[in-house]
C-alpha cells in the first residue's frame, strides 16, 4: 500500500518539528516596513521564538535601544513596552544616559519616554563622599523589584536619598518603599524653576554575545529570503544556525561577525549625509563566501557601524558576484500611518 508523501517541510534549525510560522528578518521591534522581504516556511513557531529573544536583544540593548526611543519606534503592539533606561531585557543590562548637570543640581538619571529627553523616575542616593548615585524606577515598580536594584549599595555609606517622579506617581511609589523602609518620608520635593538644561550626555551599555547572534540571525535570515536557491537547512550552514542558536562564549563571535569598515552605499562613501533614516541589510555571493551585512540606525545624526556576518562557504564556487541589497527607509514621524516606512531592494549580478 502507498503511503501518502508529506508536504510538510521541517525546520531549518534541525528541531524535527514543521516550518509552520513567518520570520521577519529585521526585527518587526525595528517598526513596520511597507514590502519587506519575509521568510516563509523555514522555521517552527518554537525556533521561532526563541529567535525572538535575539530580536530583543538587538532592539533593546547596544545603541539601537537608544535610537528606537529617540525616533519613538515602537514596534509589534501587542509586546510589552520596554523603555530600555529603566530596564534591561533578554538578558541585556539598562542603557545609562548622564550629561553634566547645571550647578546646585544633582546628576540624575536621563532618558528618553515618547522620544523625549527627561529625567527618569529615579530614587537618588547621596553616599558620603558626595557621590551621586541614580537608580531608575517605574511607577508600578515592586518592593523586592527595587530590594533587588539597591543590592549593591552599601546603605552604611548613604548620606541622603532624594526620590524624583511626578506628583501623580509619589504616592503609589512612597507606599511601595515604605514597605522597606517603613520609617521613611519624603517630603514635598522642590519644584524647578524653568527647565534645566545638562552638559553634553554621555550613554553606556553592554551587550553580550547574543547580541552578535541576534546580528547574524538578521543576515542570515535576510540572505534566504533573496537567494533562494538556499534553504538554510544545507550542510554548509551548520555552523552558523548553531551559533544563533545556543549560548556559547564570546570569543567565538569573530568567527561569525565582524566590523566592516568601509561603506555599502556609494554616496556615502563619497561624503554625502543621508537625509533619512534607514537600515540596510545584504545577501552576497562571491567565489570564495556567503555572506550579509547589517547595518542599523544609519541616518542623517549617526553614522551606523556595519556589522559582516559570514555565513558559510561557497560550495559552487562560480565566477560572478551576486549582491542583493535592502534599504529599510523610515517616514517622517508625523508621516508615519499603518507603515512606519519602506523597503527598497536591488540586485546586482556582476560576471
Amino acid at each position: 500500500m502507498l503511503k501518502e508523501r508529506s508536504t510538510h517541510v521541517k525546520c531549518i534549525y534541525a528541531c524535527g518539528r514543521n516550518a509552520d510560522s513567518q520570520e521577519h528578518a529585521l526585527p518587526a521591534a525595528f517598526g513596520s516596513f511597507k514590502d519587506y522581504p519575509a521568510l516563509n516556511g523555514r522555521i517552527c513557531r518554537e525556533c521561532n521564538r526563541e529567535c525572538g529573544l535575539l530580536d530583543e536583544h538587538v532592539a533593546r540593548s547596544g545603541y539601537q535601544g537608544f535610537f528606537r526611543e529617540y525616533l519613538s519606534i515602537q514596534g509589534r503592539s501587542r509586546n510589552s513596552k520596554v523603555n530600555p533606561f529603566y530596564r534591561g531585557s533578554a538578558g541585556a543590562s539598562r542603557l545609562t544616559m548622564t550629561g553634566s548637570a547645571p550647578t546646585g543640581q544633582h546628576r540624575k538619571a536621563l532618558g528618553f519616554e515618547q522620544g523625549r529627553p527627561t529625567e527618569l523616575r529615579q530614587v537618588l542616593f547621596v553616599r558620603k563622599d558626595g557621590e551621586e548615585v541614580p537608580i531608575p524606577i517605574t511607577a508600578d515598580i515592586s518592593a523586592e523589584r527595587f530590594k533587588n536594584l539597591i543590592a549593591h549599595i552599601d546603605m552604611s555609606q548613604i548620606a541622603e536619598v532624594h526620590l524624583y517622579a511626578d506628583e501623580s506617581e509619589m504616592n503609589q511609589i512612597h507606599q511601595t518603599l515604605k514597605q522597606l523602609w517603613p520609617d521613611v518620608d519624603f517630603g514635598p520635593g522642590k519644584k524647578p524653576e524653568g527647565s534645566v538644561t545638562y552638559g553634553p550626555p554621555v550613554i553606556d551599555f553592554t551587550v553580550t554575545e547574543r547580541y552578535f547572534r541576534g546580528l547574524a540571525k538578521i543576515g542570515f535570515h535576510y540572505f534566504l529570503t533573496q537567494i533562494t536557491r538556499f534553504t538554510g537547512a544545507e550542510d554548509i550552514f551548520g555552523d552558523i544556525r548553531d551559533f544563533i542558536m545556543t549560548e556559547g562564549p564570546l570569543d567565538r563571535v569573530n568567527h561569525f561577525v565582524s566590523c566592516y569598515t568601509g561603506q555599502l552605499l556609494p554616496e556615502l562613501a563619497a561624503g554625502m549625509k543621508p537625509s533619512h533614516w534607514f537600515h540596510l541589510i545584504t545577501a552576497e555571493v562571491d567565489y570564495h563566501n556567503l555572506a550579509s551585512h547589517v547595518q542599523l540606525f544609519m541616518g542623517p545624526e549617526f553614522r551606523a557601524p556595519i556589522w559582516r556576518i559570514q555565513l558559510a562557504k561557497n560550495p559552487s564556487p562560480v565566477v560572478w558576484d551576486e549582491f542583493y541589497g535592502s534599504l529599510y527607509v523610515y517616514h517622517d514621524e508625523h508621516k508615519r500611518d499603518e507603515y512606519d516606512g519602506e523597503v527598497h531592494t536591488s540586485r546586482a549580478v556582476r560576471r
